[in-house]
C-alpha cells in the first residue's frame, strides 16, 4: 500500500486511504498522546505528533494485533487565517529499538545495537 511510498496524486491518496480505512483500520482507534510544534516562520511549522493505534484488523482469526506507537511529522503552512498540511510522514516507534535490519529473506527485524556491545 503506502508503506514507504510517496503518494502525490490526489486520486492515489484517496484510493490508498479508502482501502486502508475500510480494510486495515476499519475498527481502529488512533489516540493522540502528545504534540510538539516548531515554527520555522510565521507561516510554516513542523508538528511532531506521537500517536497510539489500537484495534487494527487481524490478518488471521484469533490473532489480535497489539497496540502500536507512531510518530507523525506534519509540515504545515498558514494561508490567510487557516493552517494546511502540505506534507506528512508516518514512522513506526518500537520502544527499546534503534533501527531495523533487513534479513536475507527480505523481512525486517527491529534491533538495538547496544545489546550487542562488547563488555
Amino acid at each position: 500500500m503506502t508503506m514507504g511510498i510517496i503518494v502525490r496524486d490526489e486520486e492515489d491518496i484517496y484510493k490508498a486511504h479508502d482501502y486502508e480505512l475500510k480494510v486495515i483500520f476499519k475498527d481502529s482507534t488512533l489516540t493522540l498522546k502528545r504534540t510538539k510544534t516548531r515554527y520555522l516562520t510565521d507561516t510554516i511549522a513542523i508538528v511532531h505528533a506521537r500517536l497510539q493505534l489500537s484495534n487494527q484488523s487481524a490478518l488471521i482469526n484469533n490473532e489480535e494485533p497489539q497496540v502500536r506507537n507512531n510518530l507523525f511529522i506534519f509540515v504545515t503552512q498558514r494561508i490567510n487565517d487557516s493552517w494546511y498540511c502540505i506534507a506528512a510522514q508516518n514512522a513506526e516507534v518500537q520502544n527499546g529499538q534503534e533501527t531495523f535490519i533487513k534479513k536475507e529473506d527480505g523481512a525486517y527485524e527491529a534491533v538495538n545495537y547496544s545489546s550487542f556491545k562488547k563488555k
